[in-house]
């Protein structure tokens, strides 16, 4: 078996093997399956359909075939009476969702699509704005590295909750409204970058204290020897 020794220790264990492919078939799954299930069940997880075929106006079960959309609205005041004869039907594969008939199994998928976006995202903009205002405080230290930790000390003081509710209420009016159809869901970018700035003291207070230890090594000094400026021992060296 060629390749690189950690690779080849992980597919050695098959216990890790059958939980990377269980993670990527949620990760596909997640991303990708709900545009792909309503195209082939011609309605997605907002459609509405009333149960006329069930005659408690219970949410119908798994595998169970309703009226097609454009049956179903047609259907006077959501009426629980059999449809007529011929009625083209849909596929609810995990049953609705409440009365409204919403399909559970779309609504699933685009909700995994919309947590896995969030916490991405999330990751993402707590590690752009953490990891550089860390390596800046603890490579230049003095007064640089007393304001950024203040600042992130003030952030980790206030509960996540609260904050996650007052700066969104701000962002919302701005940010709700940018989303891309079948890809990015209206509120997870707010929701994200919300996430991110106010959990980035992680990766902050990780890399600052990496950059303390760091900053005297000796092939720092050697970079410093030879000229290298403070940006690229940085960049090219430290981070």
């Amino acid at each position: 078996m060629t390749g690189h020794p950690t690779l080849r220790r992980f597919l050695r264990d098959k216990g890790s093997v059958f939980a990377a492919f269980i993670l990527l078939v949620v990760v596909v799954g997640s991303l990708a399956g709900g545009p792909i299930a309503s195209t082939l069940l011609h309605h997605d997880g907002s459609d509405l359909f009333p149960y006329s075929v069930n005659s408690n106006l219970r949410p119908v079960g798994p595998w169970t075939r309703v009226p097609a959309l454009n049956s179903a609205q047609s259907l006077p005041d959501n009426s629980i009476a059999p449809p007529p004869k011929g009625t083209k039907r849909t596929l609810f594969i995990l049953g609705a969702d409440s009365e409204v008939g919403r399909d559970e199994f779309i609504r699933l998928l685009d909700g995994g699509k919309a947590s896995l976006e969030i916490g991405l995202g999330g990751v993402i903009v707590a590690l752009l704005v953490g990891v550089p205002l860390g390596a800046l405080a603890g490579f230049f230290g003095r007064w640089l590295d007393a304001v950024i930790s203040r600042v992130s000390e003030m952030v980790m003081a206030f509960p996540l909750i609260l904050l996650l509710v007052l700066v969104s209420v701000r962002l919302r009016p701005t940010l709700e409204p940018i989303a891309i159809k079948h890809v990015m869901p209206p509120g997870v970018l707010e929701v994200a970058l919300t996430i991110g700035l106010f959990t980035s003291f992680y990766p902050l207070r990780l890399v600052r204290a990496q950059m303390l230890t760091l900053r005297h090594a000796e092939f720092v000094e050697a970079e410093r020897m030879i000229g290298a400026s403070n940006w690229r021992i940085i960049v090219r060296h430290l981070l």
